[in-house]
C-alpha cells in the first residue's frame, strides 16, 4: 500500500524546458545573445490530442517560468501550454494569454514526429526550423515585466520526469514494520 501511494504522488509529474540564445528586451531593457530558458511544470495525465489540429498533443501546464541571463527568473503570467505538433515535428511552450496562443520558444526536430509529451525526451536541438523565434516582437507578460524575443538561434527542448522516491519510501515502510513487529513480539 505504501508503495502504490508513493508511486502515484510522483508518477505523472513532468518538467518541460526550452532554451535558446536569444536577443530581445525585458521590461524595456534590451539584451543581446542571452540564454533564455522557459520551464513549464506539467502532469502527463493532462496531455490531450488537440481537437482542431491532427497529430498535435497539448498539455496545459500548472506553472511556467522564464530565466534570462543577466535579469533573473520570473513567472509567466499567462496560462501556459506545452505542445508537440507531430506532423510539423515541432515542440515548444505557448502562452495561452493570446488567442489562439503564441509560442514563446519551440524547436523543430524529426524526433518530435513520434513524441506525445508523456515521457522524458532530450535534450533535442532544433535542426529543421529557421534560426529565430516563432513570434518575434510578441510581448509576453511575466512577474518582472514584459518579455519580447526578437531573434534566437536553435532552441533545445527537454522533458524530464522526477526521480521517484518510491523505493526509498517502500524500504522505510518495510523497515518500520519490521521494527514494530520486533517490539510487539
Amino acid at each position: 500500500m505504501l508503495f502504490f501511494g508513493a508511486r502515484q504522488s510522483y508518477a505523472d509529474g513532468i518538467t518541460y524546458t526550452v532554451s535558446d540564445i536569444a536577443s530581445g528586451s525585458f521590461n524595456a531593457m534590451a539584451f543581446t545573445d542571452a540564454l533564455v530558458t522557459v520551464v513549464a511544470l506539467g502532469d502527463t495525465s493532462n496531455v490531450f490530442p488537440n481537437p482542431k489540429v491532427s497529430n498535435d498533443f497539448d498539455n496545459n501546464v500548472s506553472s511556467a517560468t522564464v530565466t534570462i541571463s543577466g535579469f533573473g527568473t520570473f513567472t509567466l503570467l499567462g496560462p501556459g501550454q506545452v505542445f508537440d505538433f507531430q506532423a510539423g515535428t515541432t515542440a515548444g511552450i505557448t502562452d495561452l494569454g493570446f488567442f489562439p496562443g503564441d509560442d514563446i520558444l519551440d524547436a523543430s526536430n524529426l524526433a518530435f514526429g513520434t513524441y506525445d509529451l508523456t515521457t522524458a525526451i532530450g535534450p533535442i536541438t532544433d535542426n529543421i526550423g529557421p534560426p529565430g523565434v516563432p513570434n518575434p516582437g510578441t510581448s509576453f507578460a511575466t512577474s518582472g515585466g514584459a518579455l519580447i524575443l526578437d531573434i534566437g538561434g536553435h532552441p533545445t527542448f527537454t522533458a524530464t520526469t522526477p526521480e521517484p522516491n518510491s523505493l526509498i519510501l517502500l524500504g522505510a515502510g518495510f523497515a518500520g514494520l519490521v521494527m514494530f513487529r520486533r517490539r510487539v513480539a
